[in-house]
Order: C-alpha cells, then structure tokens, then sequence
C-alpha cells in the first residue's frame, strides 16, 4: 500500500499481499494456516510505515484447510479453435 493509495485498509492491504505471494515450498495450493500467518507477520510491518499500530488476532477453529490454487499458465483460446 503507497501512501498517496487509501483505497484499503492496513488489514485489507496485508491481506492482499497474502494471497499474492508465492508459497516458498512450491506447493500450488494456498492454506489458510498460511494466510494467517502471512498477515500475522506482515500487518504490524505495513502499520509502522504508517505510523500506526495493529495487531492481528487470527482465531483458528479446526483443521486447516486450502482455499486457493495457484494457476501459473493460462492457456488463451484464439478465435481459430471456436470455428
């Protein structure tokens, strides 16, 4: 989040983050264990450059589970394949 965007909040921008960066281990599915613990570490970062405080509370009930997969190709049709 640049200083000159106030579309989102702190939480909101950390959030997106999240789910934009590329999972380390090089697995394609997205966890919300991971996300929790992405916003968890990034939020408090976001909000020092803004002269703020904010500090996450994920609660966690029951199991993980995945929410996402990350696609890395798409495969464009051209107008040739619908003739």
């Amino acid at each position: 989040m640049r200083k000159e965007n106030k579309k989102n909040s702190l939480l909101t921008t950390a959030l997106l983050e999240a789910l934009s960066t590329k999972d380390p281990s090089g697995d394609s599915t997205l966890w919300m264990s991971t996300i929790f613990t992405r916003v968890k570490e990034n939020l408090p970062k976001l909000a020092t450059k803004f002269h703020s405080v904010q500090t996450p509370f994920p609660v966690e009930v029951g199991k993980d589970f995945p929410i996402g997969t990350l696609i890395t190709t798409v495969e464009v049709a051209s107008r040739d394949d619908f003739k």
